[in-house]
Formats: C-alpha cells, sequence, structure tokens
C-alpha cells in the first residue's frame, strides 16, 4: 500500500488506533491496581506488626485464641490478595507489551508493504485474550476483598457483642 495518498495513510492510522485505545485501557486498569496493591501491601505489613505486638503481649498471659486465630487468617488471606494483584500487574504489563507490538508492526507492515497481516491479527487477539485474562484475576481479587470486609466485619460484631 502507498502512504502518497491521505487516504491510505488515514487507514494506515486508523488500524493503529485500536490498539492505542486498548492500551489506554491497560494503563488505567495498571494504575488502579498498582494502587490496590500498595494498600494490600501497606495492610499485610500492619496485619504482619499486629500479629507480632499480640504475641510480645501475650507471650505470659492467657492468649485469646478468637483474636490470634483471626490475625494469622487475616495475614494469609491479604497475601492472597496480594499475589492475585502482583499476576495481574505482571499479565497487564505482557498485554501492554502485545499491543504496543502490534501497533509498531501495522506501521511496519504498511510502510514496507510486508504481508504479515495475519501476524497482526493474531497479536492482537493474544492481546484481547489476556486482557480477558487479567480481567479474570481481578474479578477474584475483588471477591477477595468483599469476603475480606464481610469477615472483618462479622469479627468486629462478634467481638463487641
Amino acid at each position: 500500500m502507498k502512504l502518497n495518498n491521505l487516504s491510505d495513510t488515514v487507514d494506515v492510522l486508523s488500524a493503529m488506533i485500536t490498539p492505542a485505545v486498548m492500551i489506554s485501557a491497560c494503563g488505567s486498569l495498571i494504575l488502579t491496581t498498582h494502587q490496590r496493591l500498595g494498600k494490600i501491601t501497606d495492610r499485610v505489613r500492619q496485619d504482619a506488626r499486629h500479629l507480632r505486638n499480640f504475641n510480645k503481649s501475650n507471650n505470659q498471659q492467657e492468649i485469646d485464641t478468637a483474636e490470634y486465630e483471626y490475625l494469622r487468617q487475616q495475614l494469609l488471606f491479604d497475601a492472597k490478595r496480594a499475589k492475585l494483584l502482583q499476576r495481574a500487574m505482571m499479565c497487564l504489563y505482557l498485554t501492554l507489551g502485545v499491543f504496543l507490538t502490534t501497533i509498531v508492526l501495522i506501521g511496519i507492515t504498511e510502510v514496507l508493504r510486508l504481508p504479515v497481516g495475519g501476524v497482526v491479527i493474531l497479536l492482537g487477539i493474544a492481546g484481547a485474550i489476556l486482557f480477558f485474562f487479567v480481567s479474570t484475576i481481578l474479578i477474584r481479587e475483588s471477591r477477595l476483598g468483599i469476603k475480606d470486609v464481610d469477615r472483618e466485619m462479622d469479627f468486629i460484631i462478634r467481638e463487641h457483642k
């Protein structure tokens, strides 16, 4: 395809815009997932600190097993959420790379007139599949977050009857 006329150039740029929109979506998810991961990391550190303090202060006294077990389970629960978010971040960066590669390949294909349109389509599909996979990871983590809040409220209500 010759890019000497405006129509052909606009067609190439239009083809490059679709992956760019997906790059924007990946960027938004990377930002929010990074914030969620930061909050969970802070919470893991806070839970670990509470557990250490609990062990020190109750060393010679009778241990409140319900509170101790709650803190221990909370730490494990938060660690599981953090691992899911780390996996989502890894997949989001991979997805971002796939969509960037797709844009570059579209441009190179058109400028050099290479017959690799099928590769471009496969990259686009791979990026969409990765994006869907990331969405499922984030849904799982969100469900765990809701379950976490429910467990915390149940514990507080039981403790303050």
